[in-house]
């Protein structure tokens, strides 16, 4: 009979209707009628769009047999429910250790890597937390390692929650001021991230393939497995961004007060350690059961202490500007940041492309844009809960972009916000053509397990994107950081700081240990300025500033007038001699049309930086 079919498939489990129709092979109305008689006669119980079996209690411990299951007016159904299932287990398990192997690939790596100036930020206020206290200019002030010009030289500043820097700092003070111990730190938020979206997953659609395929997903997605190797903020959000989605979930499910609070603990979390992580809110908001609220007079003390919770991110905002101010520096937030005619700059959506490209792959987002009009069909013929969150977190995050636009034109993580959606989209897109495969049928008869097949044939083809994506960032690299940021240590007198460019050349500021300037002066004027009121007695030149500075005559002879050559750093290719950078000290002077008769005999060393592909040898010589 089609309804013992129904409990037996059942017996296992909670189930939603998708999932009894393509276990039982019927057809969906046929199914939905059954479902219907069973559910009037006390079978079975529904919830939103999950069927599960209805239990009876009873107290005959005699009658009681493990792993059976009464249910009124049918005959005795035999479940598997005792015995439990530990292979999905154990796939995330792997799924978990294999997201952790990805990231702690060069954990111990110089600083001098694709993004190294957020990676300077972050280390150097946990080195400054941890030297000078969490309190010194305030309430968690963090003190950064290099400041502009116009702005105060101790280096505090307002900013978003330092937790990151706090982290760090606690890690620094403990074991020592190692990059490996600051680069943990993220790479477990992020690792933990990997069961987390499998769980939501989960909860969403109650399918352990299409779970544990977003798992997976997460563990390799280029960009989380890039920037967790950062120290930066981005980590421990996402992380709190995906667990107060976890705890939406779950209390909308079970309407606990616990889990609303614990929710809004991890959403303000998130949104104080990056305010982007704030607009998770928006699917949560589109998917809020809105008739609760009716009955507020049950959990008024639950809403109100959630409430209070989120209130600190305001509170928080408002310090952080006025700190901002404070210190000579522009408020954290402001809707000049709102910028709508950058969707109109070709400039703007060939950066995006690239961007896109090393985030997510080509192919990455386009079965994500894919699975969208899939996700409406869902919604449209279920109106399940796992498809109007999806589409509500697809809504948020076109209103996200809009907001961000002006930041995503120079940060590719700015995504990071997103990336649990796009692994979600493209792990629904590949499950549901899984689901086609599996209704193909030879002589009336299903074929086994014919949905793993395009499963694995396209992860298979997504690995070489994916890999190429990771492989490019590791790869970027700007080499000598690390060098003349030792040089500099150990040749610094007490008190000396550094002009330095800017762009990707901030390693030599964390390996250096010196307070710097951010960027060298522009004219002969501020550059004396900065020498007499920050004590600026070096200057590092990356070859991006040899155009601009070189050609300034008036900044160029001062330069040479009053400073001298003493480390020169350049890589050398079958074509020559590639001049990486200058590192000048305030004595003596050089001739750079002379540079080549100044360098001949001195000693070369080299050091080897280690790509992907093999090692570069980059080499220098002091003076």
């Amino acid at each position: 009979m089609k309804g013992d079919s129904i409990l037996k498939a059942l017996g296992s489990g909670k189930k939603n209707l998708e999932e009894l129709r393509s276990e039982l092979n019927l057809e969906e109305r046929e199914l939905k009628k059954e479902l219907k008689n069973l559910a009037k006669n006390g079978s079975i119980e529904k919830d939103n769009d999950i069927y599960k079996l209805k239990v009876k209690k009873t107290e005959n411990k005699k009658n009681f047999t493990k792993g059976k299951i009464f249910v009124p007016n049918q005959k005795l159904i035999v479940s598997d429910s005792g015995k439990k299932n530990y292979l999905p287990l154990v796939l995330l398990a792997f799924i978990v250790i294999l997201g952790f192997y990805l990231r702690i690939y060069h954990i111990d790596y110089p600083s001098i890597g694709y993004h190294n100036n957020k990676d300077v930020h972050y280390l150097t206020e946990a080195r400054n937390f941890a030297r000078e206290g969490f309190f010194k200019y305030g309430f968690f002030v963090p003190i950064v390692g290099y400041v502009s010009l116009d702005v105060d030289p101790s280096g505090a500043h307002g900013d978003t929650f330092p937790t990151t820097p706090i982290l760090v700092a606690i890690a620094f003070m403990l074991f020592g001021m190692q990059l490996w111990i600051a680069r943990l730190i993220g790479i477990l938020f992020v690792v933990g991230t990997i069961p987390l979206i499998y769980i939501i997953t989960k909860k969403l659609f109650w399918r352990e393939d299409l779970a544990l395929v977003s798992a997976l997903l997460t563990a390799v997605l280029p960009i989380l497995v890039f920037f967790s190797h950062n120290v930066d903020v981005i980590n421990p959000g996402i992380f709190f961004m995906v667990l107060s989605a976890y705890f939406y979930i779950t209390w909308r499910e079970s309407n606990k007060g616990s889990e609303l609070i614990l929710a809004s603990l991890s959403l303000t979390i998130a949104t104080l350690t990056k305010y982007p992580f704030f607009f998770i809110v928006i699917p949560m908001l589109l998917t809020f059961p809105y008739k609760r609220l009716f009955e507020w007079r049950k959990h008024i003390s639950v809403y109100m202490i959630s409430l209070l919770i989120l209130s600190s991110f305001p509170i928080w905002v408002l310090y952080s500007n006025s700190l901002q101010k404070e210190f000579g520096r522009q408020d954290l937030v402001s809707s000049k940041s709102i910028n709508l005619y950058i969707f109109f700059q070709d400039t703007w959506w060939a950066t995006q492309k690239s961007y896109v490209k090393d985030s997510f792959t080509i192919a990455g987002i386009a079965m994500a844009f894919l699975s969208i009009p899939l996700l409406f069909f869902s919604y449209y013929k279920r109106r399940d809960i796992g498809s109007k969150f999806l589409l509500s977190y697809v809504l948020g995050s076109i209103i996200y972009v809009v907001v961000v636009a002006d930041r995503l034109n120079g940060h590719s993580y700015y995504y990071y916000v997103v990336a649990p959606l796009i692994v979600m989209l493209v792990a629904y897109f590949i499950i549901q053509i899984g689901d086609f495969f599996k209704r193909l049928k030879v002589e009336g008869r299903e074929i086994g397990y014919i949905n793993l097949i395009p499963v694995i044939i396209i992860l298979a083809l997504l690995s070489t994107p994916l890999k190429d994506s990771i492989d490019r960032q590791f790869n970027t690299q700007f080499y000598g950081l690390d060098v003349a940021g030792e040089y500099l240590k150990e040749h610094k007198k007490p008190g000396e700081q550094l002009m330095h460019s800017t762009h990707q050349a901030f390693g030599v500021v964390w390996h250096s240990d010196m307070k710097s300037v951010k960027g060298i002066p522009d004219t002969v004027e501020d550059m004396k300025s900065v020498e007499e009121t920050r004590n600026a007695s070096w200057i590092f030149m990356y070859n991006w500033d040899f155009g601009t500075k070189m050609k300034n005559e008036k900044l160029w002879s001062y330069i040479k007038n009053n400073y001298g050559l003493k480390q020169f750093g350049f890589i050398q290719t079958s074509q020559g001699v590639e001049p990486l950078y200058l590192l000048l000290q305030k004595e003596g002077t050089f001739d750079d049309s002379k540079l080549n008769t100044l360098l001949a005999g001195k000693p070369i060393n080299y050091k080897d930086y280690e790509l992907t592909m093999g090692k570069v040898r980059f080499s220098y010589i002091n003076l």
